[in-house]
């Protein structure tokens, strides 16, 4: 996962989720998307000096839903048992759990704590359905995940930040591929 320039948002993580889908109109189908990721962050401490504001690691998990709409580019037939498909979509992202120790055990204040969401997030993905029975397969994706980074209050004060030089938020991008297993009606 991607931090962000200043390094607040989450880090590497994994990801456990699950997916409903719907086809219809033949090639096309609807897919709804609940993505669990067990992620990493540095906590940062933006009162101390540029190279050193990393006062420990903490555990934190973000709780994606979005929906997709997803484009089988063989329709609804599956050539040698492979179906590829490309997907696009969006949906909701925000902190499913946070370790504030750190944050507390400096008696850091509370607008200089990184939070994060709800926020809008845009996917973009593609991969391949492998249909080993009637009704089982097995898929992989390559996921973009698309959403903004938020940065707390305490870090653009004039203080904190005297250059002005924090962005209020940023865009950051997020990838992964996932493995899975299906079965269909």
């Amino acid at each position: 996962m991607n931090p962000g320039g200043l390094g607040l948002g989450p880090q590497d993580a994994t990801v456990f989720g699950a997916r409903y889908g719907a086809a219809f109109g033949g090639m096309a189908a609807l897919d709804v998307h609940a993505t669990w990721f067990q992620s990493t962050r540095d906590v940062l401490d933006v009162t101390r000096p540029q190279g050193d504001r990393v006062i420990g690691r903490s555990d934190f998990g973000v709780l994606l839903g979005d929906a997709r709409l997803r484009i089988n580019l063989t329709g609804q037939r599956a050539l040698h048992g492979i179906q590829p498909f490309v997907a696009f979509g969006g949906g909701m992202a925000g902190t499913g759990s946070i370790d504030r120790v750190f944050e507390i055990a400096q008696d850091m204040p509370a607008d200089e704590w990184f939070d994060f969401g709800p926020v809008f997030t845009g996917v973009l993905a593609a991969g391949t359905n492998i249909h080993i029975a009637s009704k089982i397969s097995l898929r992989i994706e390559g996921e973009m995940d698309l959403w903004k980074v938020g940065t707390p209050v305490g870090w653009q004060t004039l203080v904190n930040d005297p250059l002005g030089e924090n962005p209020e938020s940023e865009w950051v991008s997020n990838y992964s591929i996932t493995f899975g297993a299906a079965w269909r009606r």
